[in-house]
């Protein structure tokens, strides 16, 4: 099983457009704390990811388990001549644009 709760904690914060600081606020723990969990460093126990997948609305399991990173989100936003989306990179560390 791949854990991937520190790429989606990263995803879901930008999407959501908090800052460090924003999250360590919303659910009291420190913005050193969030940002261990982000980098992988540690993980939060239970108790915080409750809070955090409620903030974000989505289950535990997605939480934990589902790699965010590889769903297509139609929310991210075109800014000009980018677009800004999720991207897939393989295991050979390609980059690949999903089908929308």
């Amino acid at each position: 099983m791949d854990i991937c709760i520190s790429d989606n904690l990263k995803l879901l914060r930008y999407k959501n457009g908090y800052t460090l600081e924003a999250i360590a606020e919303i659910i009291s723990v420190s913005r050193q704390s969030v940002s261990k969990w982000e980098s992988g460093d540690s993980v939060p126990d239970i108790t915080n990811c409750v809070k955090l997948a409620s903030l974000y609305k989505i289950s535990l399991d997605e939480l934990v388990n589902r790699p965010l990173r590889r769903v297509i989100d139609n929310d991210f936003p075109s800014q000009g001549d980018r677009i800004c989306g999720v991207l897939e990179i393989s295991d050979d560390n390609t980059i690949r644009i999903p089908n929308s």
